[in-house]
């Protein structure tokens, strides 16, 4: 057990349970009717799956062992599917006991555990499932499909609705935790060549068998698709960086999408991943982008070091590498980020400069209310939290801003912050300091007036 928490005061308390992500967790909330609600830091997660074309069935087991909170209260996890069983700490629970809340505006759903843990304990829950493809719902990429002789099956995060974006398949957390994930994956009853393409390592054991490793990420960071092999056309290239790096390129297409020219997404690609690691800061997400390409996407999706991507918004969900999975929002509440970086960065001007004034409010970038909130990102998060940037670089320069981003980037590496984080890392590192509060306290926060003076020493606070 990790020692060292407090079971009450001052949030968040020094070092919670030793564990750094719990330093970015929200702080415990009271929910009416259900009581003190506690976030968890999730260890590592195992997902053990078996997927048989002549039941045309998914069978799953996963393991995922977690840290409960520093202070009292009932622990709070996230899990888009009921499970068939439930066991938590090897004790054998009825599944529809869970009790499953929804809290914020826009709204966000909660599976709250049923005991009341000591703080800083370590736990375990084991879940599993068996579904057929009849039970899940369309996705832009086939979350499950199984014929006779051939099987689809991907991870289908989606984009845009609260919840939208939760692990289909595995036990998560909210959006502050990073994690290991291991993934099993074992096909049944047919001969027909099947691969599967992952944003890490992909191990076939032996053929229609495969491992796969996720690295510690944050949530809904990972991506994979299982598939027949005849029915994708895959093409790599390998682009040097400075420093002696190399990333390869993995772009794939259906063999009937003829919207996708796979050649012409490799030269997008590698120009692409060459301008944002000098001008945004080193890639992050080791030696390999996969880019997977449909033509007819209405809305394509970044992961980390991925993306499902139709050919014309390539530029724009790579940008994403970089701020959305490379520094991240701590929360769902501070989305505007990383689109507003995103569309800054691959707009009709790229890292455009223009003059904002900051004299009146503009709209509330922030969505919900607190750390706890749902998604709900709108066209307005895109357009507004560009012109931020904008605005910004306008004043100090657009060289100036993006030397201070790619610097914090290649410093810290991939992190999650807050608006308040970024607020000051503007404020402390670039001049127009006023200008830079005024432009967070008016465009970002949708305020009237001046913003107020900083306390001292703010620039000198870790």
């Amino acid at each position: 057990m990790l020692v060292g928490c407090p079971a009450d005061g001052e949030w968040p308390p020094a070092e919670p349970c030793g564990r750094v992500d719990l330093l970015q967790a929200p702080p415990p909330r009271d929910e009416p009717g259900v009581g003190r609600l506690v976030p968890v830091d999730i260890d590592s997660t195992e997902l053990y799956v078996t997927i048989d074309t002549e039941t045309q069935s998914l069978s799953a087991t996963s393991w995922t062992r977690f840290v409960a909170g520093p202070q009292e209260g009932r622990s709070v996890l996230q899990l888009l599917r009921q499970p068939a069983t439930l066991r938590i700490d090897h004790v054998d629970l009825d599944p529809a006991s869970l009790e499953r809340i929804v809290v914020s505006d826009p709204p966000r759903s909660l599976v709250v555990l049923p005991e009341v843990f000591e703080p800083c304990s370590d736990h375990q829950v084991e879940v599993t499932y068996s579904v057929t493809p009849d039970d899940v719902g369309p996705a832009r990429l086939p979350r499950l499909e199984i014929g006779p002789e051939a099987a689809w099956w991907s991870s289908a995060q989606e984009d845009g609705e609260p919840d939208s974006m939760l692990e289909v398949w595995m036990v998560s957390n909210l959006l502050f935790d990073r994690f290991p994930i291991t993934l099993s994956v074992d096909l049944w009853g047919t001969d027909a060549p099947h691969a599967l393409a992952a944003n890490a390592d992909v191990y076939e054991a032996e053929e229609g068998s495969w491992l796969v490793e996720f690295p510690t990420r944050q949530k809904h960071g990972s991506f994979w698709v299982l598939y027949p092999s005849d029915a994708v056309e895959t093409a790599t290239r390998s682009v040097p960086l400075p420093g002696g790096r190399a990333v390869e390129i993995d772009a794939r297409r259906f063999v009937f999408d003829d919207g996708v020219d796979l050649a012409a997404v490799l030269d997008e690609a590698e120009a692409t991943l060459l301008e944002y690691d000098e001008r945004l800061g080193p890639y992050l997400h080791g030696d390999r982008y996969l880019a997977w390409m449909r033509s007819d996407l209405a809305v394509s999706m970044e992961y980390e070091g991925a993306t499902l991507s139709t050919p014309g918004a390539l530029k724009h969900e790579m940008a994403h590498s970089w701020w959305a999975r490379g520094v991240a929002p701590v929360s769902d509440h501070h989305g505007w980020m990383d689109e507003g970086v995103a569309l800054w960065a691959t707009g009709a001007q790229p890292f455009l400069s223009t003059p904002v004034p900051v004299d009146t409010p503009g709209v509330r970038l922030l969505t919900g209310e607190d750390d706890w909130s749902g998604a709900s990102l709108g066209p307005q998060h895109y357009v507004q939290g560009a012109i931020v940037f904008a605005g910004i670089a306008d004043r100090v320069g657009v060289d100036n801003l993006l030397g201070v981003l790619s610097a914090f980037l290649e410093e810290q590496g991939p992190v999650a912050i807050s608006t308040e984080e970024l607020e000051r890392l503007l404020y402390c590192e670039l001049g127009e300091r006023p200008y830079v509060l005024d432009m967070f306290h008016a465009k970002v926060r949708g305020l009237e007036g001046s913003a107020p003076t900083p306390p001292d020493p703010y620039c000198a606070s870790p």
